[in-house]
C-alpha cells in the first residue's frame, strides 16, 4: 500500500515505485481529489477514486446517481438562488 506524505510531486514523472494500491483516505478534500489524480494517471489502481471522491462532494450528482441506480433518497430540491430555495 501507498502512503503518501509528499508535499510536492512532479506531473511529468509521476513514479509511485512499487504501489500495488492507493486507500485514499486524506482528510483534505483537494488534498485527497488530487493525489487520487495523480495516482490514477500513474496507473495505480486506487480505492476512493477521483470520480467518487467528486461525485460524494456533490450531494446533487450523488443525489442523481443514487436514484439512477434505483435506490431510494429523501426528496431533494436544487435551488440556484435564494428566493427559489425559500420557495421550495
Amino acid at each position: 500500500m501507498l502512503h503518501v506524505d509528499e508535499s510536492h510531486y512532479d506531473l511529468m514523472n509521476l513514479d509511485f515505485g512499487e504501489s500495488s494500491v492507493l486507500l485514499q483516505r486524506c482528510v483534505s478534500h483537494t488534498r485527497g481529489l488530487h493525489i487520487a489524480a495523480i495516482a490514477e494517471a500513474a496507473g495505480v489502481p486506487t480505492l476512493n477514486t477521483t470520480r467518487v471522491t467528486l461525485l460524494c462532494d456533490n450531494k446533487a450528482l450523488t443525489t442523481l446517481s443514487l436514484a439512477k441506480a434505483g435506490i431510494p433518497t429523501p426528496r431533494t430540491i436544487l435551488a440556484f438562488d435564494v428566493a427559489h430555495a425559500l420557495d421550495a
